[in-house]
């Protein structure tokens, strides 16, 4: 099974899962698809949300919008500001904090992504994250449970990016 591992995995992958080597797993998951995923300048934004003028201000405001949170107990508490379009998801924001009670992301989130503009706006977080549907609950916003399944979003994530339908702004 290691060899299998080893040859089938990065070699940073490979390092960390079985050599003990603890090193910063970012983009160890989607490597290069995330490079060729980027929109690199306004103009890239523009063939996708035309209002964009540099900054979350300018999203019309009628646009579906979808924040994607993570608590997680072992690294920071992330949210990502997603611009639904009809030819794909643009991640165009991201939040991350450290040592925070759940029931402070709220409003800084809301804050950071100037979600109270927004006509249609969806919160989603895993279906494990009870205490943070709780906290939001308390606030009068619903967060919608997604499967937790790891591999499965993987491989969801993975299409979305070699399809052409997953964008991160610059």
């Amino acid at each position: 099974a290691i060899e299998r591992a080893r040859s089938t995995l990065p070699p940073e992958m490979f390092a960390q899962e079985y050599q003990a080597e603890r090193n910063n797993a970012q983009g160890l998951v989607y490597g290069p698809l995330v490079h060729q995923n980027i929109l690199a300048d306004d103009d890239a934004i523009r063939r996708y949300i035309p209002e964009w003028q540099g900054h979350l201000g300018s999203i019309d405001p009628s646009r579906p919008i979808i924040v994607g949170l993570d608590s997680g107990a072992d690294h920071p508490f992330g949210a990502v500001l997603m611009v639904v379009t009809p030819t794909g998801i643009i991640v165009v924001n991201g939040y991350l904090t450290r040592m925070q009670a759940t029931s402070l992301q709220l409003p800084a989130i809301q804050m950071e992504f100037g979600t109270f503009r927004f006509s249609n706006v969806r919160w989603a977080a895993n279906k494990n994250e009870l205490g943070l549907r709780l906290e939001f609950g308390l606030k009068d916003v619903g967060v919608i449970s997604v499967e937790n399944k790891h591999e499965i979003g993987i491989q969801r994530v993975q299409s979305w990016l070699h399809s052409g339908q997953l964008f991160f702004a610059y």
